[in-house]
């Protein structure tokens, strides 16, 4: 749980400044493609291959609708 919040923060944080690398603001579609994959990790242990899929859809689907340029780093995927 500590994890998935400390993650969360770390990969959402940046993006919610004024100094955002984002092609498009984010909305709300893009905060909860952003925090998903974090809150996926709390049940990383017992159900890896599903949050693995999660984790990827959904920063598969942030990287589509342009919510951040090709080069920023997920730390919810590593």
């Amino acid at each position: 749980m500590v994890l998935a919040i400390a993650v969360a923060i770390a990969d959402l944080g940046p993006r919610l400044s004024s100094e955002s690398t984002t092609v498009r603001p984010l909305d709300a579609a893009g905060v909860v493609l952003l925090l998903l994959p974090c809150v996926a990790l709390v049940w990383r242990r017992t159900r890896p291959i599903p949050v693995l899929l999660i984790t990827c859809g959904c920063l598969l689907l942030v990287q589509v609708r342009d919510y951040v340029e090709p080069p920023s780093i997920f730390l919810s995927l590593l």
